[in-house]
């Protein structure tokens, strides 16, 4: 064999075996927790940080927010873990996406089934949705966690009418994302410090304001003067995903309230 030969069928075999290692690459590793910074965000070993794929916690002074750092820490701090990737590697802070598994326990399972989080897949990462849902439904059904209501206004607010796709580029028309949350009661609610919250971490909290009996008030995801009958998120990116989200309304004190998703477009 030539030398020009020779030297292209090395560079093959290497290519291939390149190739074959990839491949190969576990998509699982063992880690140690050495920090827990809140429900759902690790820091292992070395310092790389792991958002924990498929679920979202309560953000900081949120219903339960220190009740699922707590759990976390029980569960895993201090301890080797098992993580596993699907198909995105990090997300947009840097953070490594896993899901995570102690002891042949699921972790994500485990907060859901205690309702400390609420389901959040993200596409392509949906390799256990399945399971992630069916875990939020339990506590869903049987009212635990973030699913406790707020018994003094079931069935009271509904909505209206919810518009989560604006004409055009959504974060340039952030006010033609909308919902209307209507009061079917015969009374006046002061919705004062309640909170209405995507799937994620986006969060409007209202300030003074009653709604009146049969009366709803539209929620702008833009800028804008508050009236009576409109309230403006000022957010600075749309809010509602326009391939699938959920909607939660919760009281000054956490409890549950209105509980809402949808899957697609309008």
């Amino acid at each position: 064999m030539n030398k020009p030969a020779f030297a292209a069928a090395f560079l093959i075999t290497v290519s291939l075996f390149l190739i074959q290692q990839a491949v190969a690459k576990p998509s699982m590793e063992t880690a140690l927790v050495t920090r827990v910074i809140d429900g759902d965000t690790l820091e292992i070993e070395g310092g790389s940080n792991i958002r924990i794929l498929g679920i979202n916690t309560p953000e900081k002074k949120q219903f339960l927010y220190g009740n699922a750092s707590d759990f976390l820490k029980r569960l895993v701090g201090g301890k080797n873990v098992t993580l596993e990737k699907d198909i995105v590697e990090t997300d947009k802070y840097g953070r490594r996406l896993r899901y995570v598994f102690i002891g042949g326990a699921f972790v994500e399972e485990e907060i859901l089934k205690r309702g400390l989080a609420n389901s959040f897949i993200i596409p392509p990462n949906e390799k256990y949705s399945a399971k992630l849902r069916e875990a939020e439904e339990y506590a869903r059904e049987n009212k635990i966690g973030l699913w406790k209501t707020d018994e003094n206004y079931a069935g009271c607010i509904s909505i209206s009418d919810f518009n989560w796709d604006a004409l055009g580029n959504d974060n340039e028309n952030l006010n033609g994302e909308f919902v209307y949350l209507k009061n079917n009661c015969n009374m006046a609610i002061n919705m004062a410090d309640w909170t209405l919250k995507n799937s994620g971490t986006k969060i409007y909290k209202f300030g003074k304001f009653f709604l009146a009996p049969e009366q709803s008030v539209k929620i702008r995801s833009g800028c804008g003067s508050d009236s009576g009958a409109e309230l403006f998120w000022c957010g600075k990116k749309a809010i509602w995903n326009n391939n699938g989200d959920a909607l939660y309304l919760r009281d000054s004190q956490g409890l549950l309230v209105l509980s809402e998703s949808y899957a697609g477009k309008n």
